[in-house]
């Protein structure tokens, strides 16, 4: 691993207050044009943060701890980078979204992410 990887890495770990003290931050995680969707969350308020999934050096890549949402795009992901995610969801206590990348959809299962919330 090169220096500029651990940096970046250490970068977005002391970054932030952490998912339960009000983060505002959206991990979205897949999909090939991230624009429409980084538009719909950035009119909702939310600064997004953008990985495509299909990159190895992802499967290990942390979570910043400013995250409050996770969003996987599950139409252009692989099954091993959606479990990998997942887990590491549960250990952080970060909800997580699965939708297709369509905005219709998106906008439905947010809207009911933040009534249950």
């Amino acid at each position: 691993m090169n220096r500029r990887n651990d940096r970046n890495r250490a970068s977005d770990n002391a970054q932030g207050t952490g998912a339960g003290t009000g983060a505002r931050g959206v991990l979205v995680v897949g999909g090939t044009h991230p624009a429409p969707v980084e538009a719909l969350l950035g009119a909702e308020g939310f600064d997004v943060q953008w990985w495509c999934g299909q990159r190895h050096d992802q499967f290990r890549r942390p979570i910043p701890r400013q995250t409050a949402l996770v969003i996987v795009l599950t139409d252009a992901i692989n099954h091993s980078m959606l479990r990998s995610i997942r887990l590491r969801c549960r250990t952080m206590c970060i909800p997580l979204l699965c939708s297709r990348s369509r905005k219709s959809e998106l906008h439905q299962q947010l809207r009911a992410w933040r009534a249950a919330s």
